[in-house]
Formats: structure tokens, sequence, C-alpha cells
């Protein structure tokens, strides 16, 4: 896309419009989520100022009279909603911006709440860390008993602590649905499972006046993604329909595939008829009218009570399906339910491979340094790559690992490296490895995924990444591709 397109489609979201007035007062462009609500796009361009803000003379006044190169700022009621509104005369044309307006005492509400919400996603992305990091060593250590014992029990045992391991590792997930941005993870997820998870989620949680039903697709219903944002897009449209329907109903998840196309209204870029998974998400309850219909998706916009909703649920929504090259479209009437129907591309290389079983993880060949402060984790890992066939080096933490390293410069072939350690962070202390040593490859790890600034940083040489807690086989397959590289 470019760099025009995404501005405009950046315009097209947000919660307000813009217009651009010709020389005579006529309206040639219209952007804006708000437009939505007043009758679109085309209830604007071609109308003149007077026709079109009649009930507003002090705003057409200002759209005559503005000098070339002014800047001025009104307020004014469009449709019984109050706006700021900015106007900008550049030759023989005026450019208008408006805004909603809040009440101060809401402003203010809705600054508490997002502050709020970020030390949240803070919190989040600590305890998932440090608990993904009990969960490694769990995982780690369960590993290796299974496969240095004959005794069948044992390694029964150890399997079930696997499983629940991992179990716990995706209900840490979904408190990093707080503090993720952006899409970082690419692999295969098939929708249904993800769903299966949730509705074991809702088993626990939901009124049991509501019944959950699930109604796979009839083949696998494979995208690529983030698998932990996208079970968040599911459980948070989950959570809205069971917020609909206070005294009961159906809840009903259904997956099929689909040839779809979307409309200029739901993504603005050169999408064609193609393949989609489409994952549908109905309730029996309260439905909505046209109007609520049209804002559902606007940030802080909410029908619930004072303190019952902070209106980012179905935002957040919307932003994952779209970073994830898809789209959304919502049915309802009141009294009679709601839909969201979720489309997202098909993942043809995976849903062409057939399922099979779990082959046992390729041997490798190199010294590793592994850099992690928590000791029953570098223990862990230590076996795991043992294991593997690799010679393993320790460091407790970053200048350690900075010694080691100066001692014998080419003696390691990769570093697997925690990102959050104490005195010096996983980031800094690579990026002094790569001052010695730039095309040294490396894993990054962690319970926590990485920020955006921290994965340019390091884009520039072998780099992967393995968010805590792994499977062998999966630590096999990352190591495995950088040592390629």
């Amino acid at each position: 896309m470019t760099p025009a397109k995404d501005a405009i489609s950046l315009l097209n979201d947000a919660p307000l419009f813009i217009l651009e007035f010709d020389a005579d007062g006529v309206v040639t462009h219209a952007f804006g989520g708000a437009l939505a609500r007043h009758g679109g796009a085309e209830a604007f361009v071609g109308r003149p100022a007077a026709s079109l803000l009649e009930d507003c003379p002090r705003l057409v006044q200002a759209i005559r009279g503005i000098a070339p190169g002014a800047l001025m700022q009104v307020q004014t009621t469009f449709d019984d909603v109050p706006y700021a509104v900015w106007l900008s005369a550049r030759k023989g044309r005026v450019l208008l911006f408006a805004g909603e307006v809040m009440h101060g005492s809401h402003m203010m509400r809705d600054s508490t709440q997002s502050q709020r919400l970020q030390s949240l996603g803070r919190l989040a992305g600590g305890i998932a860390h440090d608990f993904n990091n009990v969960l490694m060593a769990v995982m780690g250590h369960a590993q290796l008993i299974h496969r240095r014992t004959r005794d069948e029990g044992v390694r029964t045992a150890a399997s079930t602590i696997v499983t629940a391991a991992e179990r716990a590792a995706g209900l840490t997930d979904q408190l990093l649905g707080f503090a993720r941005q952006g899409k970082l993870q690419q692999e295969p997820a098939v929708i249904d499972a993800l769903v299966t998870e949730v509705c074991r989620l809702l088993d626990r949680t939901i009124d049991r006046r509501i019944q959950v039903v699930h109604r796979p697709s009839s083949v696998p219903a494979v995208v690529r993604g983030d698998p932990g944002q996208l079970q968040q897009v599911i459980l948070n449209l989950a959570l809205n329909a069971r917020d609909a329907m206070p005294t009961g109903g159906e809840l009903v998840f259904a997956t099929d595939i689909v040839e779809a196309e979307p409309t200029s209204a739901e993504v603005t870029s050169d999408l064609t008829v193609e393949t989609r998974v489409r994952l549908s998400v109905t309730d029996t309850g309260a439905g909505m009218t046209e109007d609520v219909r049209a804002r559902v998706f606007e940030p802080y916009f909410t029908t619930k009570d004072v303190g019952e909703g902070h209106g980012l649920g179905l935002s957040m929504v919307y932003g994952i399906v779209r970073n994830h090259d898809g789209w959304i479209r919502v049915h309802s009437r009141p009294d009679e339910g709601s839909t969201f129907e979720v489309y997202l591309p098909l993942d043809r290389e995976s849903f062409l491979d057939a399922p099979g079983k779990a082959s046992e993880p390729s041997p490798g060949r190199g010294h590793i340094l592994v850099v992690d402060d928590e000791t029953m984790v570098r223990e862990a890992v230590r076996g795991l790559l043992e294991r593997l066939g690799y010679r393993v080096t320790e460091a407790e933490h970053g200048p350690a690992a900075l010694a080691t390293f100066q001692a014998q410069p080419g003696r390691f072939d990769l570093v697997l490296m925690d990102l959050r350690m104490p005195g010096m962070a996983g980031s800094e202390c690579l990026r002094q490895l790569r001052a010695r040593s730039p095309r040294l490859r490396a894993v990054l790890s962690s319970g926590f995924l990485p920020p955006d600034g921290v994965r340019q940083a390091l884009s520039n040489a072998p780099t992967g990444f393995l968010q805590k807690p792994y499977t062998i086989g999966r630590l096999a397959e990352v190591v495995q591709a950088v040592m390629r590289q």
C-alpha cells in the first residue's frame, strides 16, 4: 500500500471528518470515520456549504469569509452532535477538520482510563515474563525427564506436566493481549482451535443461562498471523455477545471458507475476490440500532453504563483484524441479536499440508552461549540444547556474557539470550556483542514479546525469537533456522 493510501486509510478509520470546499463553497472531497453516522461521504461530496450546513449559519459564514492562509476554529452542532471545527484556506480552497466535542469530565475519565490500561499492559507484560520463566523451567525439565527415562509411567507424568505448562502459557498469553502492539508472530493458526480454547475459558466464566455453540469448518480453517492476538479477537467478540444477553440466550461460533470481496468501506487497498476464512460470532441479544452499528468500532464509544465498559474492546478487535489483512462486518437489528463476521486470508500453504504425527526434532551442531539471569531456566535450556547435540556455555547476565565472548570471540556459533535481565538488557548486551562480531547469530527469548524498536534494531543480522515457554521442537526449529542464515 502506498503512503497516500495509508494516509487515506487512517483518515477513513478516525472518529472525525474532513471536508474540502472549492472556491464556490462546494464539497469536493470527504474523509473520516464520523461520516458514517451522517450518511457517508456521498451525502457530502457535491453539496454547497449553504445547503449542507443550513443549520450552522455561523460555520457557513466562516467558510465564505476565511482569508487565504488563515486558520480559524469554531464550535458548532451538526445533527445534534457537538463538534470542534478548524478551517484552513489555501489557494482558493477551504479545508474543514471536525472532531466531536466531549465534556471535560468525560475526557478526564477517558484519559484516566487510558493511562490505567497502559499501566495494566506494562504490569501484564512483567507478570507474563516472570511467570513464563517459571513455566519454561517446568516445561524444559519435564521434557528432559521424558527423554531420559524408559519408565512409561514417568514418561506419561512428564507429558502431562508439559501439557499443563502449555495450557498455563496460553492463559498468560491472554494477559499479553493488553500489552502487545502490532503483529509479531507469523505462524499458521487454526481458527477453530482458537475458538475451542475460548469456549473452554467461557465454560468457567460465562452465565450458565447462555448456551455456547461451536460449529467448526468441515475443512481446516487455517490463517497466518499471531495466534494470541487472533484469540483476543475471538474472546472480545464473545464477551461483547455475552454483555448483550444479560438474561441469557445463545452464543454461536461458526467457521467456514468462502470466496469473498471487501467493500470500499471495509478496506482501502486493492484487494480482489479471494479465498477467506470467515468466523461468525452470533448472539440472540438486544441487537443494535443503525446509529450504534455505524459507531461500534470507534475508540471509547460504548453503550454500557459508566464504569461498566471502556469502549476499547471492539476497536482492538478492528485493529487486529485489519493488521492481519482482514475485515469485519456487523449485521444487527434491535431485538434481533447481532452477528460479527471476521474475514481473514486463508493460509493456502498450511491448508494444503496434510496433518501428521509430530516428528522428533532433528539434532544440530555448534557451540551456543546461553545468557539468562534465571538459573533454573539456564539449566533447562542447556539440557534441551545438549540433548539436541549442541555444546553449551552459560552466562548469568550481560556482563558475564561479554567477558566470556571477549575471551574467545570466535568460539560461539550462536547466542541464545533472554531479553529482560536486570542491569543490562539482552538487547543492549547483543548490541555490544555485535560491535565485536557484526554477523553474530542470535536467538532472543522472553516471556514477553519485544517492542518494535528492539526488533528493528536487531534486524540487521541473523536473529530469531522464542517466546517462553517453548518446546524442544520449537527450540530446534528456531535455532537451526538462524544457523542456516
